[in-house]
């Protein structure tokens, strides 16, 4: 708790997005990255359990986190 209300928080290894879940309840404002697909999809499970209104976009394509799962599951069945 070393910022405050409304600040920036940076972490550049997310993992399963604890940063993120906790930026969130202190009023904070998390930008995080992670290199591994698995580790995403696990800090996307955790946040949209607890915030489900969030919307989660992905930077290079503009599609919801949702309409990138559905995309790439029909890219696996071809």
């Amino acid at each position: 708790d070393c910022s405050h209300r409304g600040g920036l928080i940076y972490d550049p290894f997310l993992g399963s997005g604890t940063t993120l879940i906790a930026a969130q309840n202190q009023g904070r404002i998390c930008y995080g990255i992670e290199i591994e697909p698995e580790y995403v999809d696990t800090a996307i499970a955790r946040v949209r359990r607890l915030y489900d209104d969030i919307p989660i976009i992905h930077a290079q394509t503009g599609l919801t986190y949702e309409e990138l799962k559905e995309e790439r599951l029909i890219e696996d069945k071809k």
